[in-house]
């Protein structure tokens, strides 16, 4: 079944490429094997607006040469604005869940939260920063090491995963203290391909020597998960008692659940392990990262299928932000979320507390010119101007 899958998959849907800086220039000219292991339609090849910035910069500085033949063109946040008028809160929210996810099932979520305080401009206390840096210090150690814990050995997928995800957590440390000027440029470039693989019934492959985005990837697209499998639950008890508790979000009140702890994590958990297997999608398309990987000097890649379900699922995940311009009737759209976890033990160790509220409702897609867009949006003035504070799975409620 999926060796079928894959021949209909690249028979009837088309493959689009989106290329990182350096499969676009090359400093001197020195081409490595990367270049013939590649077999690149350059009329279905793309780069995204912060990487077209990035390559036009390092020419200017001179000593690189451009290794594609021909243009390729550039997608900005407006193509895709133009495309979808909902989109802006799809992407945005993606800025946040890949800045800083709030992932129940994550092992990292204490690390997150270190980052939401720094994210908000808050300093960690003394106790804080000792626990950042012991946690920080283990994830080094246990990429460095050969074995799994259970003694088995790690293949190359393995320890470059665990690599790409300690060097996106000391780069997201140095982006947020503005010590790192590509990182905003890294989660803009896949919010965008992102994004553009959610409007278009395509194959999108990425090609990138960085690492991080890897890590990046499946934050991002794990944090979305979270929020549709959240949804899904608290919609299934808003609905409850000839739909108790809808009413009382239609009155602008808020509206409190109590979910096993145990339970919820298994849900997430299994939801994201579906959702990563795909095994019933072998007919959908598929988003791909494909690194090149510079030691073994070798191609591997990560991705998901998307089929029509999840593609619409993710197209009203928005999070708690709100664009006036974005249609949010449907799906659990015009619902924030505020949820406490670990669970407090001074309530109930047991249970895990979700808080549901309404936000304006807008029940039409409103067209405006792009460029006023990018005025009259919070999140687009934010977003130019690399504001990221103002993006974090972990900020109250923006209604």
């Amino acid at each position: 079944m999926s060796g079928l899958g894959f021949v209909y998959r690249n028979i009837f849907y088309k493959t689009t490429y989106f290329l990182d800086t350096n499969f676009v220039i090359s400093k001197d000219g020195d081409l490595d094997t990367r270049f013939k292991k590649i077999h690149i339609q350059e009329k279905n090849s793309f780069v995204t607006e912060p990487i077209s910035r990035e390559i036009k910069e390092l020419c200017g500085r001179g000593g690189f040469t451009k290794v594609v033949s021909g243009d390729i063109r550039t997608i900005s946040f407006n193509d895709l604005y133009v495309m979808h008028r909902d989109i802006c809160p799809v992407y945005h929210n993606l800025l946040g869940a890949m800045h800083n996810p709030a992932l129940i099932t994550s092992s990292d979520f204490l690390l997150q939260t270190f980052f939401a305080k720094i994210t908000k401009g808050e300093r960690l206390d003394q106790e804080e920063q000792l626990l950042y840096s012991d946690i920080v210090s283990r994830m080094t150690d246990s990429a460095k090491n050969d074995t799994f814990s259970d003694g088995t050995k790690k293949d190359r997928l393995s320890k470059i995963l665990e690599e790409a995800h300690v060097r996106s957590i000391r780069k997201r440390t140095k982006g947020l203290k503005g010590k790192d000027k590509n990182y905003p440029n890294d989660i803009r470039n896949l919010a965008l391909i992102i994004s553009y693989t959610l409007l278009v019934r395509q194959n999108v492959v990425v090609l990138t020597t960085d690492s991080d985005a890897l890590s990046y990837f499946f934050d991002g697209l794990f944090t979305l998960v979270q929020e549709v499998d959240f949804k899904h639950h608290s919609l299934l008890e808003l609905s409850k008692n000839d739909n108790a508790g809808m009413k009382k979000l239609a009155k602008k009140k808020k509206v409190v659940f109590h979910f096993d702890a145990q339970w919820i994590q298994r849900e997430v958990d299994g939801t994201i392990q579906r959702f990563i297997t795909n095994y019933p999608k072998f007919f959908s398309p598929r988003l791909t990262i494909r690194y090149w990987d510079k030691k073994q000097k070798r191609f591997f890649e990560v991705g998901v299928n998307l089929d029509y379900s999840m593609r619409t699922l993710f197209l009203y995940a928005h999070g708690n932000l709100n664009c006036p311009t974005a249609k949010n009737n449907v799906m659990g759209a015009f619902i924030s979320t505020k949820y406490w976890w670990p669970p407090s033990p001074t309530e109930n160790p047991h249970l895990f507390k979700i808080e549901l509220s309404s936000k304006p409702v807008y029940r039409e897609s409103e067209i405006l010119p792009p460029e006023i867009h990018d005025q009259a949006c919070l999140y687009r003035r934010n977003d130019l101007k690399a504001n990221y504070g103002a993006f974090s799975s972990f900020l109250e409620p923006d209604t």
